[in-house]
């Protein structure tokens, strides 16, 4: 929709013209757009974010819990919700260190790397009929699975720019974890698409649309 608006204002004013230009400065379309942009990508941001810190909170309970422990119990009122915000603040607050021979722009690099597939992948999932991608993304599923093979290569550049034999040895040791993990997670999602008969997420979601009698989960267990 953003893109088509500013699409639209482009060919109404006749970039191509030094006239075109100021008309669009002029008529504040830019101001309009950059606008709309920066509160999407704050609410956006913010989503994932609280996404994030919910999913760890709740990996590590349920985690506890399996191995007969409680969990983070003592940050926040109840069982330790504000634990992850802790964790956070914690981490803003630890001195940036760079050690000694380590390749300082792939160390620095390697986060954002690691990062930016996670946002860029959220582009494809639907949140509403109005909470989409405005336009034809038929391999919205195969494009989230290619982002997410992107962390082992910013896990990877992290533990080689580090310059560490030991920080290379660990990174491997993710970097397998996180390949293997892909094996079951691929597999699950082909069940999911042969029984759909697309990649769109778009699709998918109106597929499951009707209840949970229509979730794929509990229209065919077995799958």
């Amino acid at each position: 929709m953003m893109i088509t608006m500013l699409g639209n204002a482009v060919t109404n004013s006749s970039i191509y013209s030094i006239a075109g230009i100021m008309d669009l400065i002029s008529n504040n379309i830019w101001i309009n757009i950059l606008v709309k942009l920066a509160i999407i990508g704050t609410v956006y941001t913010a989503g994932i974010s609280l996404i994030a810190m919910f999913s760890i909170w709740w990996e590590r309970k349920v985690a506890g819990h399996i191995q007969g422990r409680l969990g983070p119990m003592h940050t926040g009122l109840w069982h330790g919700w504000s634990q992850s915000l802790a964790d956070g603040v914690k981490l803003f607050q630890k001195e940036d260190l760079i050690p000694d021979g380590a390749d300082k722009l792939l160390y620095r690099i390697a986060p954002y790397i690691a990062f930016a597939p996670i946002f860029a992948a959220f582009v494809a999932l639907p949140f509403g009929p109005q909470l989409c991608f405005d336009g034809s993304f038929n391999n919205g599923l195969l494009y989230i699975l290619a982002l997410l093979a992107v962390e082992v290569m910013a896990v990877i550049l992290a533990g080689w720019g580090s310059n560490s034999k030991w920080a290379i040895y660990g990174a491997m040791r993710e970097a397998c974890q996180m390949v293997s993990y892909e094996v079951p997670l691929g597999l699950s999602l082909i069940c999911a698409i042969l029984a759909a008969g697309t990649l769109n997420m778009v699709d998918l979601g109106y597929l499951q649309g009707g209840g949970m009698q229509d979730w794929l989960v509990f229209h065919n267990p077995f799958l």
